[in-house]
């Protein structure tokens, strides 16, 4: 196995999309993103609605037992609120309502990718850090 090529340490100003931004404007928005998709559940649950395209609450509760009904509903009123997921509620007794993602939640697809990645390469750091995972089955 090659050691891994270090990445290049931020220096003075980076070019995104066209506009410069210095280290602290950098940091900056990473710290907005981390409030739009940090916490424990936010980007679980992206990955579930990218994967399954809707769900309905019970779905994502079954889905990520360990979240309590209290959180799961903070959570995707969060999500809806900063425009990563949309709810839509059908006028019918029982109510039903289904949650999508959005282009916006879609576009965080490379996030929670590049966290699997690293997951799946660390995963005696995983073990270190809790619950023993389930192995995965090689091909």
């Amino acid at each position: 196995m090659k050691p891994k090529k270090p990445l290049p340490k931020p220096t003075g100003s980076i070019e995104i999309n066209g506009v410069k931004y210095d280290v602290q404007q950098c940091a900056d928005i990473i710290a907005k993103v981390l409030d739009v998709v940090g916490g424990k559940w936010k980007v679980l649950l992206l990955y579930h609605l990218t994967v399954n395209e809707v769900c309905r609450f019970g779905e994502l509760q079954r889905k990520i037992p360990a979240i309590t009904r209290r959180m799961l509903t903070l959570q995707l009123r969060e999500m809806e609120k900063d425009g990563l997921v949309t709810r839509k509620i059908y006028p019918q007794i029982p109510p039903k309502v289904e949650y999508s993602i959005t282009e916006e939640g879609q576009e965080l697809r490379q996030v929670y990718r590049q966290i699997l990645f690293w997951g799946a390469g660390h995963l005696g750091l995983l073990h270190k850090a809790g619950p023993q995972l389930k192995n995965p089955s090689s091909k």
